[in-house]
């Protein structure tokens, strides 16, 4: 029969290899289509304009309040309404301060995700892609409201979480929580378990208790000075939403139809959470599981 053909010996051992700059080609052009689906896709709801009333009263000499001759907080972000309103008051334009401002911090938490949160290029370029395939993510990566500056103190919180543990690492942690309840103060339910894990594994918790008051001085500070001025220190919203009179039953009910509403519309975002929800509870360690176990408090509680 038919012999078979000799193999080429300078085959034997070779391998077929990327160029190198691939990665960081696709990673690219995926961080460039981010921006420009971002931009594409922008918009402000209604519910900013909330801030932006409060914002407009404030630059213009009348104060932070919704209407000139009542001082009530109107709004639930104040930290964002303050960044707001000083770049408001820079460019005079509402509508162009909430993009700019919204677009800026959503590609700084992409660049920050896929150039720091992850081991290597290839895995940055596949974050960047899950946070285009997100729905939810994109849409709510501009409307004027304060989720892109949530979704960069959330980041950060968690980045400087991989720091050995220490006073330090706990205070600046503390600071960016504090942070992120000045932000909106629901948020810091997803950062509450990490935090109590990484106060208990401090050397000295006493100290590091310390550090935690300290890094919560200015969402402390913001609060005395809201029962001072507006005479509450949550805003006047908390008392409508949370005292509605309907039964917990129906909230509850309520809840799951949003859920549900989510998965029909917006799959990718509840398999992407269910997936990290799964890999902390795979690992079992307190390290990861105290950042996975704010997750689902935060779903319960919304």
């Amino acid at each position: 029969g038919r012999g078979r053909a000799a193999p080429d010996p300078s085959a034997a051992g070779r391998t077929v290899r990327m160029p190198a700059g691939l990665p960081r080609l696709v990673l690219l052009v995926l961080f460039g289509l981010l921006a420009v689906v971002l931009a594409r896709t922008a918009w402000v709801s209604d519910d900013a304009y909330i801030s932006f009333r409060s914002a407009d009263n404030l630059v213009h000499g009348y104060g932070l309040r919704w209407n000139v001759a009542e001082r009530v907080q109107a709004f639930t972000n104040p930290l964002w309404t303050l960044v707001f309103a000083a770049l408001y008051a820079a460019t005079k334009d509402a509508f162009a301060a909430a993009i700019g401002l919204s677009l800026v911090l959503s590609l700084a938490v992409a660049g920050l995700v896929a150039l720091r949160w992850v081991r290597d290029l290839w895995a940055g370029a596949a974050a960047i892609a899950l946070l285009l395939s997100s729905r939810a993510w994109v849409d709510y990566s501009s409307s004027g409201l304060e989720n892109p500056l949530i979704h960069l103190l959330l980041v950060a919180f968690f980045l400087v979480s991989r720091v050995e543990p220490s006073s330090r690492r706990l205070l600046v942690q503390s600071l960016i929580a504090g942070l992120a309840a000045f932000n909106r103060l629901d948020s810091v339910v997803i950062l509450l378990p990490a935090l109590v894990w990484s106060w208990w594994s401090t050397p000295r918790r006493l100290t590091g208790l310390l550090g935690v008051v300290t890094g919560f001085s200015p969402f402390i500070l913001w609060e005395a000075f809201a029962t001072f001025y507006f005479g509450s220190a949550v805003p006047n919203t908390a008392f409508a939403k949370l005292s509605t009179g309907i039964p917990s039953s129906e909230l509850t009910a309520q809840g799951l139809r949003y859920f549900a509403n989510s998965f029909a519309t917006d799959p990718l975002t509840l398999l992407t959470i269910a997936s990290g929800l799964a890999a902390g509870l795979i690992v079992r360690t307190p390290a990861r599981l105290a950042p996975v176990a704010g997750v689902p408090l935060h779903l319960i509680y919304k």
